[in-house]
């Protein structure tokens, strides 16, 4: 069955629990057949979604951090196995390798970093995109270091955090891996977020429940996120399968209302809101009178869909462009 004869309605969700985001060419021939045949909804519950939906993560990971007498940063080393599950998805290999290895300097000035990723095949499902998608890895290994080596040199955590905080002066800042960060306001930042939580006091007031003489432990972190990736062919330099690409269409209809159709998905995301606010700002419309339409692809052809927080920040982006305006031709 070709691609354009099948049509996929996913209705905008708060809870998107389904994760499959790639099919073996003969399941994907069989749900194709199983589709033309007896058109209907396909499913599944909560347990057979866990079993057979994509995870996030399953890594074993050794780290050392070498640190100078004041407790500055000198270098750092990880490798991890990187369980794949049994079969590859869209992003899965991409994710443990190129994104998880370009955030391990965060925000501070390691002046060496080395990171090997081995991936593995298990016959688990298998891992894709999902809740953060190579980031969060990446900094909880550095954070957990941080405060170990804050505990070994008797530092405060937030004090070792300080001292090797990459200063506003540096940038922009080349880390040893390739990422050119831009931060300006890091130790201002933790600054104030630390007052405001007075880490000092909770960390010596005791818990109302559990064993005596336990205290309240406040743990904090400090990290570097990526996000509204691009362009495409960037996707394929690190061994993405899809394209960064996205598709959006408006109808004007005679009453003067909008219907937009967005090949974005919206799982909790609050695209109906904010796409809505995007396009009567810059058509100057009442809000009201615009309809957002996702997840059909007998409305939008062709779309990419929702990830990485790319898809408000690309809309807002491109509304602050001039309007294109096209003159009427001759008829």
């Amino acid at each position: 069955m070709p691609e354009s004869a099948l049509r996929v309605i996913r209705p905008t969700s708060a809870r998107l629990r389904l994760q499959g985001q790639a099919l073996s060419r003969g399941s994907a021939g069989g749900l194709g057949g199983a589709a033309a045949l007896a058109p209907g909804a396909l499913g599944g519950d909560a347990g057979e979604s866990f079993l057979s939906d994509n995870q996030a993560r399953d890594h074993v990971t050794h780290a050392e951090l070498a640190l100078d007498a004041d407790g500055r940063f000198l270098a750092l080393k990880v490798e991890t196995s990187a369980a794949l599950g049994a079969y590859l998805s869209t992003f899965g290999a991409n994710i443990p390798s190129a994104i998880y290895t370009a955030l391990f300097a965060g925000g501070y000035r390691t002046p060496a970093i080395f990171v090997e990723v081995t991936g593995v095949f298990t016959n688990t499902t298998q891992t894709d995109a999902y809740r953060g998608a190579g980031r969060p890895e990446a900094c909880y290994v550095l954070e957990r270091l941080a405060d170990r080596a804050a505990g070994k040199l008797g530092l405060d955590r937030a004090e070792i955090r300080r001292r090797n905080f990459i200063p506003p002066a540096a940038m922009p800042y080349k880390t040893p891996i390739g990422s050119d960060l831009r931060l300006r306001r890091l130790p201002e930042d933790l600054r104030a977020r630390a007052g405001a939580c007075r880490l000092r006091r909770l960390s010596q007031t005791p818990r109302r429940r559990g064993p005596p003489r336990q205290a309240a432990r406040h743990r904090m972190a400090c990290y570097v996120e990526s996000s509204g990736v691009a362009p495409s062919r960037f996707a394929g330099m690190l061994g993405a399968r899809v394209g960064f690409y996205e598709a959006a269409s408006l109808r004007v209809g005679p009453d003067g209302a909008i219907r937009a159709a967005l090949g974005t998905h919206n799982h909790g995301q609050g695209h109906a809101t904010t796409f809505a606010q995007i396009i009567a700002s810059r058509l100057g419309v009442d809000v009201a009178s615009i309809d957002i339409v996702e997840g059909d692809t007998g409305e939008v052809p062709q779309g990419t869909g929702t990830f990485a927080r790319a898809r408000s920040r690309s809309a807002a982006r491109r509304s602050t462009a001039p309007p294109r305006r096209s003159s009427p031709r001759a008829g």
